[in-house]
């Protein structure tokens, strides 16, 4: 429990104005003209952060970045299809201030009942992404963009870390660090950090769409309470003095009493009154320690992750090893090759997101337009130069915004233009791009059409980023007699130009394989909309540079 500035109200007695005190909290914690507030966690010997970490709270450092990691993707997954299947964002900037306001206490009375966060952070008061002035209006829907994953079909490796330069220096965070013990409480921290701003945004969106969420929480085993908060007991008594550490030891000791017990695998929790008490692992009881399974189903699916420490000590590397979750997607469709994972550093936007989704599950289909729900128009390419070129453009998109990107957009939208002639098509096609890519590179791409007449030159494109796409289409049975006989690596290199667009205004520079290149020919656009699935032929004109 943090209990606030001195003289502050607390939530339960006044809920705005622990707000607002909470603001003010921030304020001077966060001020990078103030020193540093003190944290448990920065400066310590090398044998405090080892003795923190026992077996006992390795196991729940474990649990816990398991079961962080599991609300991600399902709150990733929720704010996906409210911003990008129900334009969430029009319903929420149409709330009055007042509105928005009751939804955000109600948000911070849920995080502060379900988020277990006393020993890492200070409550809001490190979290200045959710201050009254950041909040209101679109602030908020940014922030819930930030929440949002960049592969929501596949379940994280790691629990998101939503980084703050301000809070790595409070509890003294070190990129890197060779103290694993130390590490593995700064992750713990940053993690909690995280986690707290997540729920608070699902509870806020939670409330706002007038549903009622019940938090339980749950752990591992209720034998090791009395154990893991002994460890902790130190920290606790260095945080809140020795009466008040007393006092909360014995409130969290109740409270883990009250928790819920989960399977290990999907995460469900345990209901000893309708299905009984979960079955639990054998060789790890007989160490003393409860992993639970809601039945073999599930107990097989987690061996091949449990295997490793099944019946064995636990180290400190488990508690920054990659997690595992069971997910309920897995083996529905089969990865395309030719959409590259999210790079580090690079946030795609939900309505990113949701177009790949669709596109993991349209393997013929290069892009997707006007989609809703299961109806979309496929844009596939139908000869293999075209092809590679745009899903080379398209992954730029897909991974970066930097320099470069603007020229692929424009190369983009001038494809897509063919599968939006006019009228509102256009107009829907500009409103798509924006959406998934920004207005900051949709201005940058305007102010390249502004720079001259045409034709408008987009980044090169080199022999080994062909040959990079082609070797994914080789794996598809879209071009097999087209590829059969080519050999990624071998064979002439010719430079081509792509010119695109309605007007063949845009102008890509490429090193093609030659032995991958049909004959240069003159290839009309198609200026109909195709129907769901439906191949359009590839609308560049291809012409010899050499």
């Amino acid at each position: 429990m943090y209990f606030g500035p001195v003289g502050a109200p607390t939530m339960e007695e006044d809920p705005k104005g622990w707000w607002i005190a909470l603001d003010q909290e921030t304020l001077e914690r966060y001020n990078p003209q103030n020193p540093l507030p003190f944290h448990h966690h920065r400066d310590q010997p090398r044998d405090f952060y080892d003795q923190l970490c026992n077996e006992d709270v390795i196991l729940e450092f474990v649990s816990a970045r398991r079961i962080t990691a599991a609300s991600q993707l399902d709150h990733s997954r929720l704010f996906v299809h409210l911003l990008a299947d129900e334009d969430f964002e029009q319903v929420w900037t149409t709330l009055s201030p007042e509105d928005q306001e009751k939804h955000f206490l109600l948000a911070f009375a849920a995080v502060e009942k379900s988020c277990d966060y006393a020993m890492f952070l200070a409550s809001k008061a490190d979290c200045p992404e959710l201050d009254r002035a950041a909040l209101f209006g679109l602030g908020f829907i940014e922030l819930m963009r930030q929440c949002v994953l960049s592969d929501n079909n596949e379940a994280p490796s790691q629990p998101r870390i939503l980084e703050n330069a301000r809070f790595d220096s409070i509890i003294g965070y070190v990129e890197n660090d060779p103290w694993q013990s130390r590490a593995a409480l700064h992750a713990m921290a940053r993690m909690t950090r995280s986690s707290y701003i997540d729920t608070f945004v699902f509870a806020t969106v939670m409330a706002a769409k007038g549903a009622k969420v019940t938090y339980r929480q749950i752990t591992t085993e209720h034998s090791k309470t009395k154990s893991t908060l002994k460890a902790y007991s130190p920290m606790i008594d260095s945080v809140l003095g020795k009466p008040a550490g007393k006092e909360y030891k014995k409130a969290e000791a109740k409270r883990r009493k009250d928790m819920g017990l989960y399977c290990q695998s999907c995460l469900k929790p345990e209901e000893k009154a309708i299905n009984g008490k979960m079955t639990v692992c054998s060789q790890c009881k007989k160490i003393g320690r409860e992993i639970r399974y809601c039945g073999r189903e599930c107990q097989v699916a987690d061996w091949k992750q449990h295997k490793p420490l099944c019946g064995k000590p636990l180290d400190i590397s488990a508690a920054l090893a990659d997690v595992h979750i069971k997910s309920d997607d897995k083996g529905k469709f089969k990865r395309r090759a030719d959409i590259p994972p999210c790079p580090p550093g690079h946030r795609r936007s939900p309505h990113v997101v949701r177009l790949i989704e669709h596109l993991e599950t349209s393997p013929s289909q290069d892009y997707l337009r006007d989609f809703e729900g299961d109806e979309f128009n496929g844009a596939s390419l139908d000869e293999v130069t075209g092809a590679s070129i745009f899903i080379h453009m398209r992954n730029v998109l897909f991974t970066s915004t930097g320099p470069g990107a603007e020229g692929a957009l424009l190369y983009v939208y001038r494809v897509l233009q063919n599968f939006a002639p006019g009228g509102h098509g256009e107009r829907g096609l500009q409103n798509q791009l924006k959406r998934e890519y920004g207005m900051d590179i949709w201005n940058r791409m305007q102010e390249l059409l502004r720079r001259g007449p045409p034709p408008y030159a987009v980044p090169d494109i080199s022999r080994a980023q062909m040959d990079e796409v082609i070797g994914h289409l080789k794996k598809t049975p879209r071009f097999t007699e087209e590829l059969m006989g080519y050999t990624i690596g071998e064979g002439k290199t010719m430079m081509i130009g792509s010119m695109v667009g309605p007007t063949k205004d845009v102008i890509a520079k490429v090193e093609f394989p030659k032995d991958a290149s049909p004959t240069p020919t003159l290839l009309l656009p198609s200026n109909t909309r195709r129907a769901t699935g439906s191949k359009a032929v590839g609308p560049n004109f291809c012409r010899d540079l050499d």
